[in-house]
């Protein structure tokens, strides 16, 4: 295993105009070949602190693009401390929830304000909803997936739709255990689309990891 110290040592002297995706491309090696999420959210944290602090004094396309790499970190932090999906080799404490929630948030706030799109908006309302699902949040998180529904909608995704509204009802099952009939209705319509299958069993395996 890598030592991640040494990797943010080593980035804080990259050229980001030469490797915009430097602190991406170290943070998900961390967590994909090292199953080093300490190490993944320790390197997330200081790239999204290092491309901010350099974002004003840049021009306007710069920013933004020093923006945009900022806000893709906070969107794998999110997703990589997000227990729903049961990674072999990876345990989230509590602590990396919290930083994860707060992530979410943060790639939500960024994708409206950079105006990323309705894929972009979508997939960030959907990761704010996962989060809020596993923390206990279910009337928040059914609002936040309905609104990434809406979003993967307008983009023509209908896997994502549909992913977003059988989360939906996820989040409306774990309030109200009666309403699970429409949980097993979204998922077969879910399961009934191109790839569909693989999608249902990620809300399947949500419920079971988050005891839903």
């Amino acid at each position: 295993m890598r030592d991640c110290l040494e990797d943010i040592t080593n980035l804080s002297a990259v050229d980001l105009r030469e490797s915009p995706e430097a602190y991406s491309e170290a943070m998900r090696h961390a967590y994909w070949e090292d199953r080093d999420l300490a190490g993944a959210t320790a390197i997330a944290f200081a790239g999204i602190g290092r491309l901010l602090a350099e974002a004003p004094a840049a021009g306007p396309d710069r920013a933004h693009e020093l923006r945009s790499q900022a806000k893709r970190l906070t969107y794998d932090l999110a997703s990589f401390t997000w227990p729903g999906w049961d990674e072999p080799g990876i345990i989230v404490t509590p602590p990396e929830m919290r930083a994860g929630y707060a992530a979410a948030r943060a790639n939500l706030r960024m994708a409206q304000e950079l105006e990323k799109g309705d894929l972009p908006l979508s997939r960030a309302h959907w990761i704010l909803g996962a989060h809020e699902l596993a923390a206990g949040h279910h009337d928040e998180a059914q609002a936040s997936f309905r609104r990434a529904a809406g979003h993967a909608a307008a983009a023509g995704e209908a896997g994502e739709t549909e992913l977003a509204r059988a989360f939906e009802a996820l989040a409306v099952s774990a309030a109200d255990p009666a309403a699970s009939a429409a949980l097993d209705d979204a998922l077969a319509r879910l399961d009934s689309i191109d790839g569909g299958a693989e999608l249902a069993a990620q809300v399947s395996t949500a419920r079971e990891v988050l005891h839903l």
